[in-house]
């Protein structure tokens, strides 16, 4: 036996740590490897009840600016539509697509079973544990689940809720970096199902685009006033036709030329009628003194009507041939004669039948220029209410152009929209992942073993940090009020 002195006990105590850490490695070689491979054979058993998950995406491109489609020029002259849109409303377009409306259309036309992912019926003997393991779990999980929903820890969804909530947080739609690309990706542990609920949301996108995008109202309201302004139309029409009927209006310029040629015709034929009374007037001294016959007499002052007399041309000759009788009986007889005074005689009767005739055309020229004036004054009335008419005809003309004008472009547009003429293009569509992104089973059972190992070394090392054993001097001079004496050797045995 060795024997070694008090001396050499410090340079035992507080060894190298690195000899420490490989005498405890030595000890429990065997129970970190154990955990290392635990590890390794707990990822793998972990993965076989984990579902795996797939990403689907789709990418559309937005148009960015001006995208300008020329209208036909029965609508709008030179007109231009833009379609394209703004930097900043690219957001706008990201939160449609990822709007609860927009989940809960998808999961409605998708339907809630296809979000009851039933597993393939087992054929082996590991398929039908591993099925009955999932059935165990997931009766665990409902147990538990329902559990927190007693204890008001949780709310109860249905299978709806429960379908739109998963799409709600699966879902991610964002701008790729600063192109005009949007990305819609959704991660679901089923690749079809993935697929579907990107293709199905693109779509309801598109679709409910066009409707947000799409005055609903405005083609009613156009149609509304179009037929306000046609009915109105309509009565200034009927209104028209009705004061032309009325008035016995038709061509107001001409019918008034021809009126007003009359009336000056009428004005002077009453002022030579005016001037010849103003001649016949003297007479009546002369008529004063000469004896007339009692109907005569009693004729005068009250014409008669202008038929009964004869052609006024005659009485003016008569009369000038009576007086220039007259003048030449004078030459031979003396002023009171009998002669001259039946020649006078004749002459009054002659001239008071002519003014009479005289005053009778002179009262039928007034009486028809106070028609023409009275016609004159209707169709003046009658053109101004044709002009009040026409003039509001044509404003609802103009306007139930106007309307008609915009009718016919926001049809143009609401059949752009429908045809998808549109700034959002779909890049590329919704594609069938053919990998799942997670769980990584390489890189976690890559991973697993190293983890392991450290595991286990952490468990040797708290393992030796609890044992009281004494195996070598060094667990003896660690001890309190303990002499080491040295070591021996044994023949065929441990030291």
């Amino acid at each position: 036996m060795t024997s070694t002195t008090s001396n050499d006990m410090p340079s035992l105590i507080g060894a190298n740590l690195l000899s420490d850490l490989g005498r405890a490695l030595s000890y429990h070689i065997w129970l970190i490897l154990a955990v290392a491979v635990g590890t390794v054979l707990c990822a793998y058993a972990s993965f076989q009840f984990i579902n795996d998950e797939y990403v689907s995406s789709a990418r559309l491109l937005v148009k960015l600016g001006r995208e300008n489609v020329e209208l036909p020029v029965t609508v709008e002259k030179g007109g231009l539509l833009s379609t394209g849109v703004r930097k900043e409303e690219i957001n706008s377009e990201i939160q449609l697509i990822g709007s609860r409306p927009l989940i809960e259309a998808t999961v409605d036309q998708l339907g809630v079973n296809a979000f009851k992912l039933e597993p393939s019926p087992p054929r082996t003997w590991f398929q039908r544990v591993k099925a009955q393991v999932r059935t165990w779990v997931r009766a665990v999980r409902e147990q538990v689940r329902e559990g927190l929903i007693l204890l008001n820890l949780k709310q109860r969804l249905t299978d709806r809720e429960q379908a739109i909530l998963l799409v709600q947080k699966t879902l991610q739609v964002e701008r790729e970096k600063d192109s005009d690309v949007i990305s819609v990706s959704v991660r679901l542990p089923s690749d079809l199902l993935a697929m579907q609920v990107v293709d199905t949301l693109v779509q309801l996108y598109l679709d409910r685009r066009v409707e947000v995008r799409r005055d609903r109202g405005i083609s009613d309201f156009f149609e509304e006033q179009l037929g306000t302004l046609r009915e109105q139309l309509g009565t200034l029409d009927a209104g028209k036709q009705r004061l032309r009927d009325q008035g016995k209006i038709s061509g107001i310029n001409e019918e008034r030329a021809l009126l007003l040629g009359r009336v000056q015709s009428l004005y002077a034929q009453i002022a030579n009628d005016e001037r010849e009374l103003r001649l016949l007037a003297p007479t009546r001294s002369l008529a004063a003194t000469v004896a007339l016959p009692p109907a005569v007499a009693a004729s005068v002052g009250v014409p008669p009507p202008l038929s009964s007399f004869p052609n006024l041309e005659q009485l003016r000759s008569k009369v000038t041939e009576l007086r220039l009788r007259r003048t030449d009986l004078l030459q031979k007889f003396t002023e009171g004669a009998e002669p001259i005074v039946r020649v006078d005689r004749e002459v009054v009767q002659i001239e008071t039948t002519l003014r009479q005739a005289v005053q009778a055309e002179l009262a039928e020229h007034k009486a028809v220029a106070r028609v023409i004036e009275q016609r004159l004054l209707a169709l003046n009335a009658g053109e101004v209410g044709l002009e009040v008419i026409e003039r509001d005809r044509g404003i609802a003309q103009q306007n139930y152009l106007s309307y008609a004008r915009r009718r016919e472009e926001a049809r143009i547009s609401e059949a752009m929209d429908l045809r998808r003429v549109s700034n959002i293009a779909v890049l590329a569509k919704a594609d069938r992942p053919i990998e799942p992104v997670a769980p990584r089973k390489m890189l976690i059972m890559g991973l697993a073993f190293p983890f392991g190992l450290l595991a286990g070394f952490g468990l040797a090392l708290l393992l030796e940090y609890l044992n009281q054993t004494i195996r070598d001097e060094r667990d003896l001079v660690s001890g309190d009020r303990a002499l080491f004496l040295g070591l021996f050797r044994t023949f065929g045995g441990p030291r």
